[in-house]
Order: structure tokens, then C-alpha cells, then sequence
């Protein structure tokens, strides 16, 4: 995990206790939402597998199997595609494109994606080739200050987006709810089953919290 992929934050020592711990209770939440867990196994020559949410975009009917930006990282996405095999069909991303799961947002038959550091105009060509002809409407976005275009905006419940607009270019056609200046990253949220929103790598209470102060900042 020490020698990770790191862009957008410092070379400083993660704590590994600490963020095993994040990841059982990120586990322990879903599962509290009833969401069926699936463990691959660790692949320690792969220190940035556990971030298999961008190894794979699951639309109706097929899996996109994505081709990840950072070379070091591209090995990670033979493990999430077997697994997903057992449940269908799937296409897999091309070079010269590349494509990450964390730079796709979709709501409805909406798909909002990020040109980002990681995912280039090549890869959001393949996703919309695969997209559109099954009705679903892919929208670009520039991601600036961030990884990913998930890093800094996440859906709520009333189909809002909850966002660092110091991050990433914003659609003119969604409400927005601006996140606090002081908390950037409360934008990085998951919408489980309409539920208040879950945070990737925090605490459950803290990502409701920093969701709730954001909409009233607002």
C-alpha cells in the first residue's frame, strides 16, 4: 500500500491498522444496507488493488472492463473481471483508451464522466460507443484539482449533486449543493439504496455529517 499510486496528496506514511479498519467498516455498512460483500483476494504485488471500484463500470446488460490510466495499476482489472464473468457479459476498454470507474457517475439514464490524469477522451469514446445504443446519455466533464471525477462529487438522494466546484466543472442543468471550503473532500460520497450518503474511506456517521453541513451551507 506504501508505494501506491499517489498524484493529488504527499509521499506521508499510511497508517495500514487504521485504514484496514476504514475498509471493514466501509464492508460492515454496505452489508448493514444489505448489499451482498464479494472479497477478492489480495494481490500484494498490486498495491493499489483495493480500489476496485475503477477496474470496472457495470451498465444494464454488460460490464465494462476498463483500462486503467497509471500503467503500474493495469494488472488490477483481471481480478474484477473474473469475478464479474460469473454474472455476464462484458467488453473490455482498448488502448489507446483509458478509462476509470471513480471518473463515472451515473444516475438514471445519465452518465456524467471526467477527463481526468486518468481517463483520456479515447477511453470516454469507448464508454459512450457502449452507452448510447443501450439509451443511456454520456455526459464530459473536466476534472482539474483531483484524481477523479468521484473524488470530488457524489449524487444525493433527491438526485442533487454534492460537489467541489474548485475541482471539477460543473453541469449547468443539475442543482448543485457546494461542499463546506473547509471539508473538500465531502463530495467523495456513495448513494447506497436512497440511504444517507456512505464515505468511501470514513467513518459512516462522519460522511452523513459532512453531507448534512454541506446542504445547509448551501
Amino acid at each position: 500500500m506504501q508505494s501506491g499510486e499517489r498524484m493529488f496528496i504527499g509521499r506521508a506514511l499510511i497508517d495500514c491498522p487504521t485504514a484496514l479498519m476504514q475498509h471493514e467498516a466501509y464492508c460492515v455498512a454496505l452489508a448493514s444496507l444489505r448489499f451482498e460483500i464479494r472479497r477478492i483476494d489480495v494481490d500484494r504485488q498490486l498495491p493499489d488493488c483495493a480500489f476496485v471500484e475503477d477496474c470496472a463500470i457495470l451498465l444494464p446488460g454488460v460490464a465494462v472492463i476498463c483500462r486503467l490510466g497509471a500503467p503500474s495499476r493495469q494488472r488490477e482489472v483481471e481480478a474484477v473481471a473474473l469475478e464479474l464473468s460469473k454474472f455476464g457479459d462484458a467488453i473490455h476498454v482498448e488502448a489507446p483508451a483509458t478509462i476509470e470507474g471513480g471518473d463515472v457517475l451515473r444516475s438514471g439514464n445519465r452518465i456524467l464522466v471526467g477527463r481526468s490524469t486518468r481517463t483520456n477522451a479515447d477511453g470516454i469514446a469507448a464508454l459512450r460507443r457502449i452507452a448510447e445504443p443501450i439509451g443511456l446519455i454520456v455526459t464530459e466533464f473536466v476534472v482539474h484539482g483531483c484524481l477523479h471525477l468521484k473524488t470530488a462529487c457524489g449524487f444525493l438522494p433527491d438526485g442533487s449533486l454534492l460537489a467541489n466546484p474548485n475541482w471539477v466543472e460543473l453541469p449547468d442543468d443539475m442543482r448543485i449543493v457546494r461542499v463546506d471550503d473547509q471539508e473538500p473532500w465531502a463530495g467523495n460520497i456513495l448513494l447506497a439504496n436512497q440511504s444517507p450518503p456512505q464515505g468511501p474511506c470514513a467513518a459512516v456517521a462522519d460522511a452523513a455529517k459532512k453531507c448534512e453541513r454541506a446542504a445547509n451551507s448551501s
